[in-house]
């Protein structure tokens, strides 16, 4: 593996998208990660209640317009750095502030099968930002989240698509290495990091539900086959 200039980036994405598995594989090519500290570097940098921290800068800024404390943790962790990634999929909320104080930086979004990923019952994101009630129908959960991916599309330097991972792994993985500016000898040392989640595929029964609604198009040009 030898790597060119590599970049600042940012990996945003609903919870339960596969923004985990995207920030693994940058790791292991060696970008410094920050966010949530799911494997042990992350846990070094942030500390034990670092995820704490960071989850209680982000409320202040984003509900209180007050992103100086979440300025100065970012600052922290990333000043004097040259390369990194940092997973936050709460950051999807806040390019505008970030591109602001990064604005080098470039942000990869990770998505999934819209259906399946609203079925996972942990989405904090619709009882913490009031966007939705926490109780809201399949429906407009769906919707929402197709509301952020046309977002993303418009905004994001780079998309990831958490099937392509899981069934075209290698063309998935040289592809977003590639725009990480990372060269590959053998994309079989990344392989192993992707798990196939029993979840994929679980909206399959929810499709007839969808096909009357606007949305349902924009799914099936996403690339899922949903008849």
């Amino acid at each position: 593996m030898t790597s060119m200039d590599k970049k600042k980036i940012f990996v945003v994405g609903f919870g339960g998208s596969g923004t985990r598995v995207v920030q693994m594989i940058l790791e292991k090519a060696g970008y410094f990660v920050g966010g949530e500290y799911l494997e042990k570097s992350t846990y070094d940098v942030l500390g034990k209640d670092g995820k704490n921290d960071m989850v209680k800068h982000f409320d202040e800024c984003y509900f209180r317009n007050n992103c100086e404390p979440l300025k100065g943790f970012l600052q922290e962790i990333l000043n004097g750095k040259d390369e990194w990634s940092f997973k936050f999929p709460n950051f999807t909320y806040l390019i505008p502030v970030l591109k602001e104080w990064y604005p080098d930086s470039q942000f990869i979004y990770v998505f999934r099968n819209p259906i399946d990923t609203m079925l996972n019952p942990n989405h904090h994101e619709f009882r913490q930002f009031g966007n939705l009630p926490f109780d809201a129908s399949l429906e407009n959960k769906v919707k929402y989240h197709i509301e952020i991916t046309k977002m993303a599309y418009e905004k994001m330097d780079y998309i990831v698509k958490f099937e392509d991972l899981c069934f075209s792994p290698n063309k998935a993985i040289s592809d977003l290495l590639s725009f990480a500016n990372i060269e590959i000898y053998n994309v079989n040392d990344y392989i192993d990091l992707i798990k196939i989640p029993e979840s994929i595929g679980r909206g399959k029964d929810h499709y007839e539900r969808f096909k009357q609604m606007e949305e349902f198009n924009f799914i099936k040009q996403l690339g899922y086959l949903l008849d």
